[in-house]
């Protein structure tokens, strides 16, 4: 074989590597057994992982239903989450690290995505000071008025901010 013909094969196997590679699935930065913490944050083994772009009320938080009745959202958030991935295992490809070296990460049960599963019932919105890409789930669970929309609900981001904690 001449030496053109070497070098022009060499270039197509480096190629078709840099192809297959590159549509490779990712590795997850975590997978298994989840530990829900609340209706944003999760605990597979050693590793917390907050979800992506999406924040849901805080654990003791408390929202208004359509008929201006008082309802645990913090903790139906977290309910909500649990029965979703049941005993499932997941898997969590990370984003970012927070600054409480958490893994901000996008999750998934089979090939549903958990972080916009919680925005599309309602049990959380999106985090736009981080990301929009849940922004037509939200539209359409604001429309449905399901969830944290059925009512009245203080943003968990200004309701972590408020020092004596009023729900409204």
């Amino acid at each position: 074989m001449s030496q053109n013909k070497q070098i022009i094969w060499s270039l197509i196997f480096v190629l078709c590597s840099i192809f297959v590679l590159a549509y490779l699935p990712k590795t997850p930065d975590a997978i298994g057994q989840v530990k829900v913490l609340d209706g944003d944050s999760l605990e597979i083994g050693e590793q917390r992982i907050r979800l992506y772009g999406i924040d849901a009320p805080e654990l003791y938080q408390k929202c208004k239903t359509k008929n201006n009745q008082d309802w645990n959202c913090g903790r139906e958030s977290k309910a909500f989450l649990k029965e979703f991935i049941g005993t499932d295992s997941i898997e969590c490809h990370e984003i970012e690290q927070d600054k409480y070296k958490r893994m901000v990460s996008i999750c998934y049960k089979d090939d549903e995505n958990i972080n916009e599963a919680m925005i599309s019932s309602g049990m959380a919105i999106v985090y736009k000071k981080y990301s929009n890409d849940f922004i037509k789930a939200e539209t359409k669970a604001k429309a449905l008025r399901i969830g944290l929309w059925q009512g009245k609900f203080m943003k968990p981001w200004n309701w972590r901010k408020n020092k004596n904690r009023k729900n409204l």
